[in-house]
């Protein structure tokens, strides 16, 4: 038996639910400035649409000892 399972016997599989959120760059050109403005940290914007969620699971099997 590894470290971990000895540590966290009663856990033998985590399922996680994530939220899938985009997040678009921001234009900060303008009329005035048509140049779309580039810098080391661009500004994102999250936004409601697209939209989904990520899954994953992660088992682990009993041990037979």
């Amino acid at each position: 038996m590894n470290a971990y399972n000895s540590r966290f016997p009663d856990i033998s599989s985590i399922h996680l639910k994530m939220p899938n959120i985009h997040f678009l760059p921001v234009n900060l050109s303008s009329k005035v400035n048509p140049v779309i403005v580039k810098f080391e940290d661009d500004v994102y914007l999250p936004t409601d649409e697209p939209h989904g969620s990520i899954e994953a699971s992660l088992s682990r099997p009993l041990s037979k000892m």
